[in-house]
């Protein structure tokens, strides 16, 4: 990590937002990935994105498969007020949804494409983060692990059996543990 990164940023409020955005992540803010490299975690970034008002719209989501692992790719437009004046950034994230935590890829998804959004707004934000490290291709282990479905699962499951829809039916059991009683 950088040298330069303050211990506090406590005099935030002396400067402008535009200021602020310029001025590197506090250090306790910054983790380390599971992937390489560093990050902020969503919990620590939503109080400061709060401070410019943010708000999120047009969050799509598209599933595809890779090989053996289905994915979901998302974006989303966040909108920011900084000195006044609305800004709007785009972020997007693909994610293999056996890797969200607890199953909630849907969450997960939504999370990574605000922080690749905030990104856009500065340093403050995480931008230049991880300049200058050089990351190691990630290599993943085939998954056989597949989630336990709800009854809402259950249900679509049903449905798309009913209508004859192969592809759904066949993305759910690539998914999901299904089995009848």
């Amino acid at each position: 990590m950088a040298e330069n990164k303050p211990k506090n940023n406590d005099n935030w409020h002396k400067m402008s937002q535009s200021e602020w955005l310029q001025m590197p992540p506090i250090e306790s803010e910054i983790e380390l990935s599971k992937y390489g490299g560093y990050h902020i975690p969503i919990e620590k970034l939503r109080p400061l994105l709060d401070r410019l008002n943010a708000s999120t719209r047009n969050f799509t989501v598209s599933m595809y498969k890779d090989g053996n692992i289905v994915c979901a790719y998302g974006s989303l437009e966040l909108t920011v007020t900084i000195d006044g004046e609305q800004r709007t950034v785009v972020g997007a994230y693909n994610l293999p949804i056996l890797d969200a935590p607890n199953g909630y890829w849907n969450g997960t998804l939504k999370s990574d494409c605000i922080k690749n959004a905030a990104l856009e707004l500065g340093a403050r934000f995480g931008r230049d983060l991880n300049k200058g490290i050089i990351k190691e291709p990630v290599v993943r282990e085939a998954r056989t692990t597949k989630l336990m479905p709800d009854t809402k699962i259950m249900q679509q499951y049903q449905d798309a059996i009913n209508k004859g829809d192969e592809a759904a039916i066949k993305m759910m059991e690539n998914i999901y543990q299904i089995e009848y009683q």
